[in-house]
């Protein structure tokens, strides 16, 4: 088997499992957006018709099929292969619109480069059949077969058949290795695409997982105590002014387009995995990208309501942030600012909503997230129905 058989193979392959995975979240997680599901619908069907045409390919190669034939299949595959284009980018172009946090590359790579390189290699691997034709032909038919002359026409602005000439053995030869070589090329850039694709989508998965699923343990552990339980509660440290009350899943609407209310979260789970309403930042998101940047100097812990300290302000009209909870507990023995020594009080602390509007927007991503992976977890629903450790920690303290 040559390099490029084996990389259709391969390549075979990979556009099963992707068509198989997109059938299967077409399904099972249907979008809000009808335009989005339409175009997910058709992409799968277009596939379909994609593998059809590799498949047939195949077959065919492994029958002895004339290499005029596949030449003339690889013309109507041009066609599905043109309309793949236009369907994955406008649904690239809607799966990114509709994330918390679109990607132009993402879109670049999946929506425009992975269906060109698979246009650019059909055309390819026509032209190289087309010249094996030639190759195959008695010498008596190739006497009689012609390749037309172009010129470039500048008025009309296009290629003309100006004549035609006599194809030639070697040239035959030559071209075939050519169109060959870059069909190879490409074959193995869009293999290696499908492979990354793949791979990823996979990675990704397990981290969200594993990420959500001790983020909701670590809430769970934390489940509040009923007031009637607790004998003595422990003293905790100054809390902001006022908290957040529970807000029920928002989905931003973009577009125009009619979309499918998103599903009903249960109340026992949205006050158990609140992230918005907690003083600070759980411990299993402290490594977030975003919220990793803005660390509260006094705590050395992410910034969850940010503060200004005016003591600190510099020529460029930049100050020290803190996280409140943090300055408040250090203005409560203290007199002046942690870092200038100056006399610094509550009231003078600074106010920063951009920043806060960042975070909590960042908070807020991470706890839609949760709330789809809780509803999915069976396990995890047990657990909400089992003491929380803070509940026996206050039945044994009652005890004492």
């Amino acid at each position: 088997m040559s390099g490029l058989a084996a990389l259709k193979f391969i390549h075979l392959g990979c556009n099963i499992l992707q068509t198989a995975r997109e059938a299967i979240e077409v399904v099972e997680n249907p979008a809000n957006n009808d335009e989005l599901q339409k175009l997910r619908i058709a992409s799968i069907i277009n596939r379909c018709v994609l593998l059809g045409f590799s498949s047939q390919e195949l077959i065919s190669l492994q029958a002895g099929t004339k290499s005029e034939d596949l030449s003339n299949l690889k013309h109507f595959e041009e066609l599905a292969r043109l309309t793949n284009l236009f369907i994955q980018l406008f649904k690239e172009a809607e799966e990114q619109w509709n994330t918390h946090n679109p990607s132009f590359t993402r879109w670049i790579e999946r929506g425009l480069c992975v269906p060109v390189l698979d246009l650019i290699t059909t055309l390819n691997e026509a032209r190289s059949y087309y010249e094996k034709s030639i190759l195959e032909m008695t010498p008596e038919e190739r006497e009689k077969a012609t390749r037309p002359i172009y010129e470039w026409n500048s008025d009309k602005e296009r290629w003309d058949i100006v004549g035609h000439r006599p194809v030639s053995e070697e040239e035959s030869k030559a071209n075939q290795a050519f169109y060959d070589k870059a069909a190879t090329l490409t074959h193995s850039l869009a293999v290696a695409s499908d492979l990354y694709n793949i791979v990823e989508k996979r990675v990704v998965q397990n981290i969200g997982s594993s990420l959500y699923h001790g983020l909701a343990v670590w809430l769970i552990n934390r489940r509040p105590v009923p007031p009637a339980a607790a004998a003595a509660p422990l003293p905790a440290p100054p809390r902001r002014p006022a908290a957040r009350p529970a807000q029920p899943r928002v989905h931003v609407h973009r577009h125009r387009h009619h979309r499918a209310p998103p599903p009903p979260v249960q109340p026992q789970i949205q006050r158990v995995f609140s992230i918005l309403n907690l003083d600070d930042i759980p411990d299993p998101l402290q490594s977030d990208v975003v919220l990793r940047q803005y660390m509260d100097p006094i705590m050395h812990t992410p910034i969850r309501d940010p503060v200004g300290d005016p003591t600190t302000l510099n020529a460029a009209g930049k100050m020290q942030i803190y996280d409140r909870a943090s300055i408040l507990r250090w203005l409560s023995s203290h007199s002046t600012s942690p870092l200038t020594g100056l006399p610094l009080t509550a009231d003078q602390l600074e106010e920063r909503p951009a920043l806060k509007a960042l975070i909590e927007s960042r908070l807020r991503m991470h706890q839609n997230k949760l709330w789809d992976y809780v509803q999915t977890s069976p396990d995890l629903m047990k657990q909400l129905d089992e003491p929380a450790d803070a509940q026996l920690l206050a039945d044994a303290q009652a005890e004492v």
